[in-house]
């Protein structure tokens, strides 16, 4: 025990050599391997830069390989949109389902961090212990950025320490960080902080280079990531807190330079077509206030949770009747964690700048309907100065054992254990593998070539990546797609003819991220991982756009009809395969919930029928 403290005395004795703790800390724990793979959105990245032939003669036009540069940076993360006709190109393929919203739009701008993606495919190609090497470069900067602007607002070395500990090994951020296209997030999250202090410096030592710099370095975080909007909340929350004005009116003006960068952006943002429109999965604050304010009052209180426990997502495994409960919950708990704290928040400003920008930089996280890792990394910047500062507090509390080992307890939580986690995520010797293996199962009947597939029930609503991944792995593409249903729900399939089949299913199909999981016998788990596919389906519609009765939709080569609905959903639902290919010449498959696998399945007879199980009757 002396010897540790002997260490912590060395390295706490100069900020150089807790710098050097901190970026030994940061790179040991992030050192990738090549165990791992690429995940979801970034075989669409790697198809809209580096391009695709496979993917172009299929009738996707952006993953073109010829493309100019220019085009590349704007469609790096272009999944679909209505006006620039990937709506229709991927529903005529059918990797966007029959259900989906012709009019969704997901389309985010990021320019800067599209730029380093470029220089991952051109310098390093499609090598991810290299592209997370680049990442890794970001992530320790983000470090020193971090541990300077701790430093800058702490006299107490302990604390920035401790604070950049928290933030690099914080299992949010290490999510980020294993999926190489969420670069953007943690970059952001470093531009933001330089802007924040660059604007302290500006407000403490009023040079007018330190102004120019902070409004240049926010707007750089802007066109690296969204989430960078809340950089302002800090800067509002220092004048608000730290600063001495007559009236609240006078903290006004030295923000107005910087809102006007914001709103700037976000004109030239919107009327550029940029952005998320129509999907449930993302909510616009200024495209729809409204559901973006029933967003915030379920989703604010998760974020506060998700700092406070260190693990996020919690609401996507939560049954969509119950998630109410949990919010409930987490308003309780949070503030209750303001009242610990709160003799801390009296008697500093520089605490209160670190809470009040931390809860306001938690709004527009709000826009994501799971409060999940991208969205609270400019959180983690306050709350982790804070929780530092009130281990410290609890730990030279010389009078309470209780306390210290109060300390004790959450260093473990949110350091120790954290690290060892994010050194197994990354290194994935956790033996997690992202690799898909739904293509084993038909590997045989697509490499005769030429063949459709149809996917009778999906595991997680991820069939969109399912080209770009099988075209990035060098697999033989389908020449079509027809997915019949979500897979969340047990239905019935019948063949009526030779053509036409329907779909059967009682309780109703969900088809939005508001719809409802049943089992035959109604048993309804309060927390099941099915429930995160709904998340997933959010990602193409909204509950405003569900089917109703007599809608007849072009999908694929599928013409579908919607006979019957519930509350919930479809009941009875027609599909006629319309197109040139006779249904007994595709590729049928399935996903076994009971063995969690995909399997080849064979096309019913007419005139027979087949049950396929869903994830709550396996």
């Amino acid at each position: 025990m002396t010897s540790i403290r002997k260490w912590l005395d060395f390295f706490l004795s100069k900020p150089s050599r807790s710098l050097a703790l901190v970026l030994a800390i940061t790179i040991l724990t992030h050192l990738p391997t090549g165990f791992s793979s690429f995940v979801a959105d970034d075989y669409m990245q790697w198809a809209m830069i580096k391009g695709s032939p496979e993917l172009q003669n299929l009738g996707f036009a952006k993953a073109d390989p010829e493309k100019p540069f220019a085009s590349k940076m704007m469609d790096a993360f272009h999944f679909f949109n209505p006006t620039q006709g990937t709506n229709q190109a991927y529903q005529d393929y059918g990797n966007l389902p029959w259900w989906s919203n012709a009019d969704a739009s997901m389309v985010p701008f990021r320019p800067i961090a599209a730029i380093t993606h470029w220089v991952d495919y051109t310098w390093f190609g499609d090598n991810l212990v290299l592209h997370r090497l680049h990442s890794l470069v970001y992530f320790v900067m983000l470090a020193a950025i971090a541990f300077a602007f701790y430093k800058r607002n702490s006299s107490e070395n302990a604390i920035a320490l401790l604070a950049t500990l928290f933030l690099i090994v914080d299992f949010s951020l290490t999510k980020s960080f294993n999926w190489v296209i969420a670069r953007n997030s943690y970059m952001a999250c470093a531009i933001g902080i330089i802007s924040i202090l660059a604007f302290v410096n500006w407000r403490t030592l009023g040079r007018s280079r330190d102004l120019v710099f902070s409004l240049v370095s926010l707007a750089a975080a802007l066109l690296t990531a969204e989430a960078a909007i809340s950089t302002l909340a800090y800067m509002g929350a220092y004048v608000l807190c730290v600063e001495k004005h007559k009236s609240i009116i006078a903290k006004i003006p030295p923000l107005l330079p910087f809102i006007l960068v914001v709103v700037l952006w976000r004109l030239g943002y919107s009327a550029s077509g940029f952005g998320s429109n129509e999907i449930g999965q993302y909510v616009d604050p200024v495209r729809s206030p409204l559901a973006f304010l029933r967003n915030f009052v379920e989703v604010f209180p998760l974020i506060c949770i998700s700092q406070i426990v260190s693990v996020d997502s919690i609401i996507i495994m939560i049954h969509p009747e119950k998630r109410i409960i949990v919010s409930a919950l987490a308003w309780a708990i949070s503030i209750l964690c303001i009242y610990l704290i709160w003799p801390i928040l009296k008697r500093n400003p520089i605490s209160r700048f670190m809470f009040v920008g931390s809860i306001v930089a938690a709004i527009p996280g709000t826009a994501l309907i799971s409060g999940e890792s991208r969205t609270v990394t400019f959180v983690s910047i306050g709350f982790f100065y804070l929780l530092a500062q009130w281990i410290l507090t609890l730990y030279q509390s010389k009078e309470s054992i209780l306390r210290r080992w109060t300390a004790h307890a959450i260093l473990m939580w949110h350091f120790v254990l954290p690290a060892i986690i994010a050194f197994l995520l990354t290194s994935n010797l956790s033996g997690f593998s992202q690799q898909s293996k739904q293509y084993e199962s038909i590997r045989e009947d697509m490499e005769q070539g030429s063949r459709s597939l149809v996917i009778v029930n999906d595991s997680s609503a991820m069939f969109y990546y399912l080209p770009f991944e099988w075209a990035f792995r060098g697999f033989d593409l389908p020449t079509q797609i027809n997915i019949l249903t979500p897979g969340l729900n047990t239905y019935e399939l019948s063949r009526l003819s030779e053509r036409y089949f329907e779909v059967r299913i009682a309780q109703g199909m969900p088809l939005h991220h508001l719809s409802n999981i049943d089992s035959i016998d109604g048993t309804e788990p309060f927390i099941h991982s099915a429930y995160s596919g709904l998340f997933a389906l959010g990602f193409f519609t909204t509950p405003q756009h569900s089917p109703k009765i007599g809608d007849k939709i072009r999908n694929s080569d599928m013409l579908v009809s919607i006979l019957d609905t519930n509350s919930f959903g479809p009941t009875l639902v027609g599909i006629e395969f319309v197109g040139e290919t006779d249904p007994e010449d595709k590729v049928w498959q399935m996903f076994d919930w009971k063995e969690l696998k995909y399997k080849k399945m064979e096309i019913l007879s007419i005139g027979d029928s087949i049950t396929i199980t869903g994830p709550l009757d396996k």
